[in-house]
């Protein structure tokens, strides 16, 4: 019954109440950790929200609403890495299912990765999206192997689907063997991660 504005803090009090019930024993660390939204401005995170309905749509018209709501939200909030994260998967969607010429398409999707890159370095999406797009585009496998095999353990990049280009280059490489080790583990991690099944 709160007003859209206070969103975060109600995901914040929520999160508090939760750990609190389960009686948890968080670190200083764990709790800032559970309570990082990747920006603190309301306008840009509803945008956010937004803007990944209508990504789920999968059609064009869905991902182009998509991609105007994540810029949109990246203009609120240029530091939203997750906003810069969100425009650089619209665009690669476009490349893939012909929505737009392809060099145009992957060359939005590298600036949206590198803005995203800029604001935190550490992000593990970003990472991710980078080294995907290595994979898809440049053909750079050599590079993806080891990137690869340190993404694979990170639980952050399982609980999205962004994990899913590296079961493929496993089983591109003859190792079917870890893409179903890798899928199975996306799995327990987030059972209801459809990018696992």
């Amino acid at each position: 019954d709160r007003p859209m504005s206070e969103l975060l803090d109600v995901q914040d009090a929520i999160a508090s109440a939760v750990a609190g019930g389960l009686d948890l024993h968080l670190s200083d660390a764990e709790k800032r950790a559970l309570s990082l939204h990747g920006t603190e401005n309301p306008e840009a995170y509803e945008l956010t929200l937004k803007a990944r309905y209508f990504f789920q749509k999968e059609t064009e018209e869905g991902n182009l609403e998509a991609r105007r709501l994540f810029l949109r939200a990246a203009d609120v909030d240029p530091k939203f890495a997750e906003a810069h994260l969100g425009a650089s998967a619209t665009y690669a969607t476009s490349a893939v299912y012909g929505y737009a010429p392809p060099a145009e398409s992957w060359a939005g999707q590298a600036d949206q990765i590198l803005k995203a890159l800029a604001v935190d370095p550490r992000n593990v999406l970003a990472r991710a999206a980078m080294v995907n797009r290595r994979f898809y585009f440049d053909w750079d496998w050599k590079y993806c192997e080891g990137e690869y095999r340190e993404l694979a353990t990170d639980p952050r990049l399982l609980r999205s689907d962004l994990f899913r280009p590296i079961g493929l280059y496993f089983w591109a490489r003859g190792r079917a063997g870890d893409a179903i080790a890798l899928m199975e583990r996306a799995l327990r991690i987030d059972p209801g991660n459809d990018a696992s099944k």
